[in-house]
């Protein structure tokens, strides 16, 4: 499990964040599942848009 924060000051603008959690499940030994969950603020750094709320899912697996 994980949690993150990024900012970043965007040139012209204000600064954009995002707040990431994260999970790992493994499926076996070389696949796992990873959910995440991001809530992004100020994206691209312009206030009049609208906060984000943003799922994925990511599929690996190792050969």
């Amino acid at each position: 499990m994980g949690l993150g924060f990024t900012q970043a000051d965007v040139v012209g603008a204000d600064s954009e964040q995002v707040t990431e959690l994260f999970y790992l499940f493994p499926i076996n030994d070389k696949i796992n599942i990873k959910p995440d969950l991001q809530f992004i603020s100020s994206p691209s750094g312009d206030k009049s848009v609208s906060d984000l709320l943003i799922f994925t899912l990511r599929l690996t697996a190792q050969f």
